[in-house]
């Protein structure tokens, strides 16, 4: 039973032990001459997603009104920023350049003490999740080295908070002690404030028919979620702001591909390979939007349809990942620890090995740089892939719970 994880470590080995030889020792096969293309824009914006949110607190104005990048990362609840807010303290960030940043001692320091303090909880959070499942912890080394962590890392993206925070949910959501259910409570309460789509992992209370518990989870994450704007100067009209600025964030991003999840961001692709019309690329991105709305209303019922706590968790993971407009490759983090729950003591079909292969396709660090095909970068290309066929092969595959269901009835 467990010959299924040692497939899975050794080829994620292999992976990284090819990633670490060709960042070292860059090979003259051109195909893998760039490790460094697992970085944005290879490691050329470290640390711009920690940075920029500081710049934005910093400005007088206020972070949903600052002009600072206007279409992008100006969203988000209260609550996010004032957990980020003390870090904009230690150092003046008000006339700070995204450059002046990198320069700055006391602003690296303060992005790695942020960093650090994120890594601990997600390390600490994913190894409950061991614990709980009774999965090897020498996975989590694996992780330590996949795309989904370095990519996250180099972003210095608040993600790992929001990742840690489900990690904690999935590791007590049902556990015997009270204290601990209703810790993990607040834990995907805090995760969907913070972050939103993994509110979806509330199928699971769903699932096992909590409506307490739903109905606990709907009124704190109101309150955490809103309560804040009234102490904000402007009160309430800075929500009318953010919710503005969610919108010219979509509009920003929808079109963009490169670091980034979801069938729409393929069909963008082929659009662009084929020289189609802005107009045809509007039109097939929203067919595409259609279907994959449609995808993950028909996985939420495959959810509460599907007996397997493994099987649940894919399915709704790959709703997280694939179906908003802006998903970069840090939102993969939450695949981690659905990884380590379908890695637990069971019995394993051949299709187990097939999705354990898809795994390691969207975790992969080694780069491939192809000039001539879709992309450039053509590993990103190949995990996107390999997740819209993982979440297809699980929609397909658990159809038949769903009949037995309706039949049933």
């Amino acid at each position: 039973m467990k010959r299924i994880n040692l497939y899975f470590a050794t080829a994620m080995t292999v992976l990284i032990s090819l990633f670490i030889l060709f960042l070292i020792w860059p090979p003259s096969i051109a195909l893998f001459a760039s490790q460094k293309a697992i970085l944005f824009l290879e490691g050329q914006d470290w640390f711009a997603d920690f940075f920029n949110v500081m710049r934005y607190l910093s400005d007088d104005v206020g972070f949903y009104y600052c002009k600072i990048n206007e279409s992008d990362g100006h969203s988000g609840f209260p609550i996010g920023l004032g957990i980020m807010y003390p870090m904009a303290q230690l150092v003046d960030y008000s006339n700070m350049s995204l450059q002046d940043c990198w320069m700055s001692k006391s602003a690296i320091f303060s992005c790695i003490a942020f960093l650090t303090i994120q890594i601990f909880l997600f390390w600490d959070s994913l190894n409950r999740v061991c614990e709980k499942f009774h999965v090897a912890k020498y996975n989590l080394f694996i992780f330590v080295f996949s795309s989904s962590f370095i990519f996250t890392l180099e972003r210095a993206n608040s993600i790992f908070l929001g990742a840690s925070l489900i990690n904690y949910y999935l590791a007590y959501y049902d556990n015997i002690s009270a204290k601990l259910r209703y810790f993990s409570l607040v834990c995907i309460c805090l995760a969907a404030t913070l972050k939103g789509y993994p509110v979806f992992f509330g199928l699971l209370l769903l699932k096992e028919k909590r409506y307490k518990d739903i109905l606990f989870c709907i009124i704190f994450t109101i309150i955490i979620a809103f309560a804040p704007f009234m102490f904000m100067e402007g009160g309430f009209e800075n929500l009318s702001k953010m919710i503005e600025n969610t919108g010219l964030n979509n509009a920003s991003y929808i079109y963009s591909y490169r670091y980034m999840f979801g069938i729409h961001k393929l069909v963008y692709l082929i659009c662009q390979h084929f020289h189609l019309s802005s107009a045809s690329i509007e039109q097939a991105i929203g067919v595409t939007r259609i279907i994959e709305t449609s995808l993950a209303l028909l996985s939420f019922i495959l959810v509460l349809a599907e007996r397997r706590l493994h099987r649940q968790c894919l399915l709704i993971v790959c709703c997280i990942l694939l179906l908003p407009i802006n998903s970069g490759f840090y939102t993969s983090l939450y695949l981690l620890p659905v990884m380590l729950i379908f890695f637990q003591e069971r019995a394993f079909s051949k299709i187990d090995y097939f999705i354990t292969a898809l795994f390691c396709l969207v975790i992969n660090p080694l780069q491939i740089i192809t000039p001539n095909s879709l992309t450039h970068y053509f590993t990103p290309f190949i995990a996107n892939v390999a997740l819209v066929i993982l979440w297809i092969t699980l929609i397909i595959s658990t159809l038949p719970k769903l009949k037995e269901q309706i039949q049933s009835h």
